[in-house]
């Protein structure tokens, strides 16, 4: 069976995913400007990226378990801690 999981934000332009090491999705929302957070539930949270312009796509887990990502609106790296 296939089922979706719907983002928030319509149009958000959801890019590339990963499992993190919380347990969770997470994946990127290029148009929205937005890394999301998907829980084993399907609660869908999204998180804005500081960057005027950002446009985040592909993301992954570091060596040091937080997540990094590409962001090619500001032509940064971003990364999100775990606390």
């Amino acid at each position: 069976a296939v089922s979706n999981v719907a983002s928030p934000t319509a149009a958000a332009g959801a890019d590339s995913i990963v499992a993190g090491p919380d347990g969770n999705l997470w994946y990127t929302e290029s148009k929205a400007g937005n890394i999301a957070r998907v829980t084993t539930s399907g609660t869908v949270t999204e998180f804005k990226v500081n960057t005027p312009g950002s446009a985040p796509t592909a993301i992954t887990v570091g060596p040091d378990n937080t997540l990094w990502f590409i962001d090619n609106g500001s032509h940064d790296l971003g990364r999100v801690t775990f606390s």
